[in-house]
């Protein structure tokens, strides 16, 4: 005969047993390969010096676009949800408004903090410092005479990241972010400052070469 004892240790002991078994979590694995397209912020401020002329003033280019290729890493332990993130990418933008036109080219590279919200969503939160070669060229106009000028840029950003795993190895990011970027460039003995900074968005496919997690050695 079952008595309420024998029911009580049987719900006691089951009890037990669902405390005592941990839930599955998702775990941190990004051995991402990424190809990206964003907006990059329009408005400037520039300051130009040639000779005994100096001027400076602000303006905005009419539409802007970036392309980013690159990869991103995850070190972390087995079983772990959240962990350090490293990434590289090559960064392509082009600007323009009016006769003016910026391009730009160079190499990003990041350090950020994953956590994998669930099997199929990941945030992450990362820090990039990008640089490279620009270009910026004015159409000659009246008594304007028209400017080809090249040098550098120094970038940096924070950018906060959304991953969704549609299937095993393709996933679709979002990511916003903030960026303060100078380009220093140069057209015989006129020196141009270009300085941008703001809010930038962008949307792009991930290619997940592996899933496999950390190993424990």
């Amino acid at each position: 005969m079952i008595t309420r004892f024998h029911l009580l240790a049987v719900l006691a002991g089951g009890t037990a047993l669902v405390v005592s078994t941990p839930l599955a979590a998702a775990e941190l694995v990004q051995r991402d390969v990424q190809l990206l397209l964003y907006a990059p912020p329009t408005a400037y401020d520039f300051a130009l010096s040639a000779g005994n002329l100096q001027a400076d003033a602000d303006d905005s280019f009419d539409a802007g676009l970036g392309l980013e290729v690159g990869g991103r890493w995850s070190f972390t332990r087995p079983g772990d949800a959240y962990g350090l993130v490293v990434g590289a990418a090559l960064q392509v933008e082009d600007k323009s408004g009016g006769d003016t036109n910026l391009f730009s080219i160079g190499l990003r590279p990041s350090v950020g903090f994953g956590w994998a919200l669930t099997d199929a969503w990941t945030a992450v939160a990362e820090v990039g410092l990008a640089y490279g070669l620009s270009t910026l060229s004015t159409d000659a106009s009246g008594a304007s005479q028209g400017l080809n000028a090249s040098g550098h840029f120094l970038a940096y950003d924070l950018r906060l990241v959304a991953l969704w795993q549609a299937t095993r190895q393709v996933l679709i990011e979002v990511h916003v972010g903030y960026v303060s970027a100078s380009h220093e460039v140069s057209d015989g003995g006129i020196d141009v400052t270009l300085d941008q900074s703001g809010i930038y968005a962008g949307l792009g496919v991930v290619w997940r070469f592996s899933d496999a997690p950390a190993r424990l050695e």
